[in-house]
C-alpha cells in the first residue's frame, strides 16, 4: 500500500467515525439550541453523503463496536 493509499484509507475511516459521532450527537442538539429544521437539514446532508455508498448507520455502529471507536 502506498503512502497516499494509507492516508486515503485513514481519512475514510476518520470520516466514518465523524459521521457516526455527528448522528449520535443529534439527540442532544435541541439542548444546544438547534431546532427541528436544523436537525432535519443535518440528517439530510448525512444521508446525501452516504447515498449510494452502501454505508448505513447500522453498519457504522457495528464497525464502531468491532473497532472500539470512542473508547478511552
Amino acid at each position: 500500500m502506498t503512502e497516499k493509499e494509507a492516508r486515503d484509507k485513514e481519512q475514510f475511516e476518520r470520516m466514518k467515525r465523524n459521521i457516526l459521532a455527528l448522528d449520535l450527537s443529534l439527540s442532544d442538539a435541541p439542548f444546544h439550541g438547534l431546532n427541528h429544521d436544523h436537525i432535519s437539514g443535518i440528517k439530510f446532508a448525512i444521508e446525501k453523503v452516504l447515498k449510494d455508498t452502501g454505508i448505513t448507520f447500522e453498519s457504522l455502529i457495528e464497525e464502531r463496536d468491532k473497532k472500539d471507536w470512542f473508547k478511552p
